[in-house]
């Protein structure tokens, strides 16, 4: 029996079972509307997951310019004691044109690519004062040479432009890793890469998830956190885990979510033993916290990002 029913939704009339149909009937085509809406809110997640990766291109051509040092002129005899400081290769070609020779000089030769190591995953490790050398810096990141931190914050991008807050106590100790578009999968494939130089026990804080919402199924999901939380628990007995932030733009389905990501990791922290430090009351209907995109923090919102990791750090620190 074809009856006419109402749509709850658009209140339009259909034909349809009465019987059938249950008292909140949606029709045919608010489903597809809805489903339209959903496939458009996953199209505007990876579009944005493309501009960071834009970005993380700007960034890694912005730390090659400053990190690439002068070329300078090794010692023309050291094994003689005769080590003079070197100079310049612009200042050597001088000298060679006014002597009136053309003698070649040996060159300091280094490989200009080394640099780029530590970015190639999008880490960022915090800033020393600016009359620091910066290619010191970066190849210190390299080797690990005189690194003892004892706190490593990692995660994807809402992380980054806290270290500036988060670094400043100590910047030797501290670093902030930042990876970009980065699922729970990539930062615990990357995980003893990342902690591999770091003393026996650091405070290690994670917040990834963003980007598994809408692209991964809830099982999956909790799989690789769990995955993630045996490779913490082997490396550092003080884990925080960081919960995931609301976002103004999210529809319903995106923000329930969101909530039952947060809720499943406030009862595994607990389980396993991991702090769980939960941003949802300081950032829920926070627009102005946020970048033009909805996902993004902007410089108000990383700063109070950044006080509340630091202020549960030094809590877990002391």
């Amino acid at each position: 029996m074809v009856g006419q029913v109402m749509c709850l939704s658009c209140l339009m009339w259909e034909l349809a079972d009465p019987i059938a149909s249950c008292s909140d009937h949606i029709c045919s085509k608010c489903w597809l509307l809805e489903e339209l809406r959903l496939r458009v809110d996953e199209l505007e997640s990876e579009l944005h997951t493309l501009r960071h990766f834009r970005e993380g291109e700007t960034y890694l051509d912005t730390v090659f310019q400053e990190a690439v040092t002068p070329v300078r002129v090794s010692s023309l005899n050291p094994a003689s004691g005769q080590g003079q400081q070197g100079v310049t290769a612009s200042q050597a070609g001088k000298g060679n044109q006014q002597s009136g020779t053309h003698e070649p000089q040996p060159l300091t030769l280094s490989n200009r690519h080394e640099a780029l190591a530590p970015c190639v995953d999008g880490e960022q490790g915090c800033r020393n004062d600016e009359s620091a050398d910066q290619g010191t810096m970066v190849q210190q990141a390299i080797q690990g040479e005189g690194v003892n931190r004892q706190i490593v914050v990692v995660g994807d991008s809402i992380i980054r432009g806290i270290d500036s807050i988060l670094c400043e106590q100590d910047k030797e100790s501290r670093v902030v890793c930042c990876l970009p578009g980065a699922r729970v999968r990539d930062i615990s494939n990357r995980l003893e890469r990342i902690l591999e130089r770091e003393r026996e026990d650091p405070v290690v804080v994670v917040h990834v998830g963003t980007n598994n919402i809408g692209k991964s199924r809830k099982e999956d999901l909790f799989r690789d956190y769990k995955e993630l939380g045996f490779k913490l628990k082997n490396r550092s007995s003080r884990v925080i885990i960081s919960g995931l932030l609301p976002e103004p733009r999210a529809n319903w389905h995106r923000e329930a979510r969101i909530r039952e990501v947060n809720t499943w990791l406030k009862e595994w922290c607990g389980k396993v033993g991991f702090l769980f430090m939960g941003h949802w009351h300081q950032f829920w209907e926070r627009g102005d916290l946020y970048r033009w995109d909805g996902l993004h923090l902007n410089r108000a919102g990383t700063s109070v990002l950044a006080k509340r990791v630091n202020r549960v750090v030094n809590r877990t620190l002391n």
